[in-house]
């Protein structure tokens, strides 16, 4: 696909086209997503697992990834070009977002951990003047 990626993506990738691109597509042209909503993520995802000794790794880039902020709540919008009908793209887009939830749960983990160590610093300080 080429140039043609090339240029679609340049044009999605003005927070204006990508809000028109989104209002157009999900809210049959309703002036819901505005530019200023929108923030660039980054389009690269993977993970580091073990497989029988050995390690892997999975990773995919999209082609633009945006998240737009909904007040109580956030969206988060990734567009693929493709000029083709290619039947595999939605277990593309699927293994993107999975890789996505896999990195938001690590985080998740390696915040409990920090708090977990924290804490047991805290009662062993305590334990130590008594």
């Amino acid at each position: 696909m080429g140039k043609k990626n090339l240029y679609v993506n340049q044009m999605m990738e003005r927070k204006e086209n990508f809000a028109d691109f989104i209002n157009g597509v999900l809210y049959g042209g309703r002036q819901v997503l505005r530019a200023d909503m929108l923030e660039y993520l980054s389009c690269h995802s993977g993970t580091i697992y073990e497989e029988n000794g050995k390690k892997r790794v999975v990773e995919r880039d999209a082609d633009v990834r945006m998240k737009a902020d909904m007040g109580t709540y956030s969206l988060i919008f990734t567009n693929e070009a493709q000029d083709k009908i290619h039947y595999a793209m939605p277990v593309r887009i699927m293994l993107q977002d999975a890789l996505e939830y896999m990195k938001q749960v690590q985080d998740m983990e390696k915040k409990y951990a920090e708090r977990v160590f924290a804490r047991l610093l805290d009662q062993f300080g305590r334990c130590k003047k008594n």
